[in-house]
């Protein structure tokens, strides 16, 4: 028994479905959320001396700042996808 699979769309009408995609409000709330956490979460990574000047808190240590270099680094990634498929970007505070 061979399986048969739903027919496709017209190649024309899925592009434009996928290229929709990255224009959905929710996905620009997405790419622009993740720019900002991004550079919110690269604030951890000053040095010692810069932090204190900076801060009150305690300098994060070593081991904490590198697990928070990776999620910055997934956030960036994740912004620069979506971005690549935009064409205007408006960086809004």
């Amino acid at each position: 028994m061979q399986l048969k699979f739903q027919e496709l769309k017209p190649i024309e009408e899925a592009q434009a479905e996928a290229e929709a995609f990255f224009n959905r409000p929710d996905v620009v709330a997405i790419r622009n959320e993740a720019y900002s956490l991004s550079l919110y979460l690269n604030d951890y990574q000053l040095g010692r001396t810069s932090w204190k000047r900076t801060y009150d808190a305690p300098h994060p240590s070593k081991e904490k700042r590198d697990k928070l270099r990776r999620i910055e680094r997934d956030l960036l990634s994740t912004f620069a996808a979506l971005l690549q498929r935009i064409e205007k970007f408006d960086c809004k505070d």
